[in-house]
């Protein structure tokens, strides 16, 4: 969690660690100034030129994860979603449906590289335009994707609980 020192509004939330995994890409805007208080402080991230070798690598490895298992658990989802509302009677582990797995997979890792690569294109953008600290708020992607994400996984979830409970 990242909120201003001296209103402590709150500007970023997500997980720090997964067990002994650290869950934080490291890529943003070096200073916020706070949209309450106008207060400037450091914000722990770096811009995409700035970060060294070691942090680009740590950056790529997370989008890979993310897109791995975000992926994969997303397309699980959908596909039993899809299975009890059409027709609960097809088995899970069918050749039909691992097919659309894969595809669904794939899509949705492709847009989560995507969406990796225009944060770093952004990156670049404010790099070579900005100089002044970037507004920190709590709903800017740009700033909050892992929480952004974290909503839309619990919207999934609720979706799929209320689907399968008129399912019943």
């Amino acid at each position: 969690m990242l909120c201003c020192p001296t209103c402590n509004r709150l500007v970023k939330f997500g997980l720090a660690w997964f067990g002994f995994f650290p869950m934080r890409s490291g890529l943003g805007p070096a200073e916020f100034v706070c949209t309450k208080c106008d207060t400037v402080y450091e914000s722990g991230l770096q811009e995409w030129s700035h970060m060294g070798v070691g942090r680009k690598i740590n950056f790529i490895f997370h989008s890979l994860v993310y897109a791995i298992f975000g992926g994969f658990f997303s397309a699980g989802l959908i596909v039993v979603i899809k299975g009890a509302a059409i027709n609960p009677y097809i088995p899970f582990f069918d050749n039909l449906v691992i097919g659309e797995l894969l595809i669904i997979w794939g899509c949705i890792a492709g847009v989560v590289l995507l969406v990796q690569a225009l944060r770093v294109n952004l990156s670049l953008e404010r790099t070579l335009t900005e100089s002044k600290p970037y507004p920190a708020r709590y709903t800017d992607w740009q700033i909050n994707l892992q929480a952004w994400l974290m909503k839309i996984f619990m919207a999934i979830f609720i979706s799929v609980y209320f689907v399968l409970k008129i399912l019943e």
